[in-house]
């Protein structure tokens, strides 16, 4: 349509010989609504057909004057004026046969489709709603449609709770919980992003000794380790890797060392009495495994002579280390004086 300062002009109906620009029904109440944007309401029903008549474009007016005078039915309760009967002889020209059946038809199976709002939808119903002839019940079987076929299981829900809701009514909530459903969703992911920051930001550490060392002859580069034994010298396909064929002494599988093991739940029943951090230059030591408070420990184990003495060892720890508990210790070696060391022993997957 085109524009007149504020007003909508509708397009010329029939310019050129051929098919209308839009149907005679919407055509029809666009122009009307064109009389009312310019106070045209009381005009002489004289005027009201010039402005039709100039509106019909050229190929309209031509097939106008082709038309028959329009002759008021038997028992008509009265003649109509020069604008009604203008209309009336396009309308049984233009009007297009609608049959009731098939427009209720489609108007029953239009669902809301996804991504399309409520009052998207609201607005196609009507559309449909007028070669249906609901007259009076129009807003009613509008409702009806929105309830059972709406897109959303929660505004369907909330519409359901309502006793005897109105199509207004229905427009207002359905719109709440579309707003809510909206808002929820930003939350969340506001929230997931909030909560993926706070996870990379706890798993910081201060690099111990040897992996600035690493860094530093790398040229700030990370080192590659094996998966398999934790060695710097060769990478998990390497032939030469010592733990391809051996079995994992804390989940028992094949392939790699228990000083590498990735396995989240596993508890040696072991304890070590007291570890004190040191904030000495000395590299921090992993400690896999320590002999348990009654001398025993699990896995493969071996011996080993400790001067005169002979203890039971994990035989294939991985760690630099083998410790032994206090009171072994102290059942064994009584009179031994200890002295203190720059060793902070962790066990395996500690970074403080």
């Amino acid at each position: 349509m085109s524009q007149t300062g504020h007003i909508c002009v509708p397009p010329l109906f029939l310019d050129s010989p051929g098919k209308p620009c839009m149907k005679w029904k919407g055509w029809l109440r666009a122009f009307e609504n064109y009389i009312i944007s310019i106070d045209g309401q009381g005009y002489s029903p004289e005027r009201k057909k010039s402005l039709l008549f100039g509106l019909l474009g050229k190929a309209g007016q031509e097939v106008f004057d082709s038309l028959p005078v329009y002759v008021n039915p038997h028992g008509a309760t009265a003649p109509l004026n020069e604008y009604q009967e203008a209309v009336r002889r396009l309308e049984l020209q233009y009007a297009e046969e609608c049959n009731i059946m098939v427009g209720r038809h489609k108007f029953a199976l239009r669902k809301q489709e996804e991504g399309e709002t409520i009052e998207e939808y609201i607005a196609c119903l009507r559309v449909l709603a007028q070669d249906c002839e609901f007259a009076v019940m129009t807003d009613t079987y509008i409702r009806d449609q929105v309830v059972f076929y709406c897109h959303s299981k929660k505004v369907q829900e909330r519409l359901l709770s309502c006793r005897n809701p109105s199509l207004k009514d229905v427009i207002a909530i359905a719109k709440a919980v579309e707003r809510s459903m909206v808002s929820s969703k930003e939350l969340a992911n506001t929230s997931q992003a909030s909560n993926v920051f706070y996870v990379q930001d706890s798993r910081k550490h201060v690099p111990g000794n040897s992996e600035r060392a690493a860094s530093d002859r790398g040229g700030g580069r990370r080192q590659l380790v094996c998966y398999r034994c934790g060695s710097k010298d060769h990478l998990a396909d390497s032939r030469a890797c010592p733990a391809v064929h051996k079995s994992c002494s804390k989940c028992r599988k094949l392939g790699h060392f228990a000083a590498v093991c990735k396995a989240k739940k596993y508890n040696t029943g072991m304890k070590v009495s007291s570890v004190s951090e040191n904030d000495t230059d000395a590299d921090a030591d992993m400690v896999l495994s320590i002999d348990g408070e009654d001398g025993r420990v699990k896995g493969p184990i071996g011996s080993v002579m400790i001067g005169v003495i002979k203890l039971p060892f994990t035989a294939d720890s991985g760690s630099p280390l083998t410790l032994i508990s206090d009171r072994t210790f102290d059942s064994k070696w009584q009179d031994v004086r200890l002295h203190e060391t720059d060793v902070s022993p962790k066990a395996f997957g500690e970074t403080t």
